[in-house]
């Protein structure tokens, strides 16, 4: 797509918010969607619709147009990306995106962290999903 812009490889980044109680069927839930793609071609349509038009009322206000085109050009850009993004959006088919995640999603190791109240939490359950750490503030934060 963009290979002049020599991008370095990236990671997929989804939150989600729950009560503690719900944390386990929260995480199943995202890890499905994650691991294996629905498979919704019907929807496919509609979600590239949004996307687009999304992508068109994309408006940069005068007050952060100065940032906004720095940001551009110190990304390999010398117009809007949005121009770029848009013609690939309107290009593209469900069979690519598939392929697309096959390739770079599909598969891949994958951390899942949370915080919340785990006396609310069955430790069991959570094992599950794989290697099970548990730190508290400080090994997180630096005094």
């Amino acid at each position: 797509m963009y290979d002049y812009l020599d991008r370095k490889p990236s990671f997929l980044y989804a939150f989600l918010g729950t009560q503690s109680d719900k944390t386990i069927e929260g995480i199943d839930a995202m890890r499905s969607l994650i691991t294996d793609i629905p498979q919704k071609t019907d929807k496919f349509a509609t979600a590239k619709e949004s996307l687009l038009t999304l992508k068109q009322s994309n408006y940069v206000d005068f007050r952060t147009m100065p940032h906004v085109v720095y940001t551009w050009r110190a990304e390999g850009y010398d117009e809007s990306p949005n121009i770029m993004i848009i013609n690939e959006i309107e290009k593209i088919n469900f069979d690519e995106v598939l392929a697309f995640y096959d390739r770079t999603i599909k598969n891949k190791p994958m951390t899942i962290s949370f915080s919340g109240n785990m006396k609310k939490i069955n430790k069991k359950e959570l094992g599950k999903f794989g290697e099970l750490r548990q730190v508290k503030m400080k090994d997180i934060f630096c005094e």
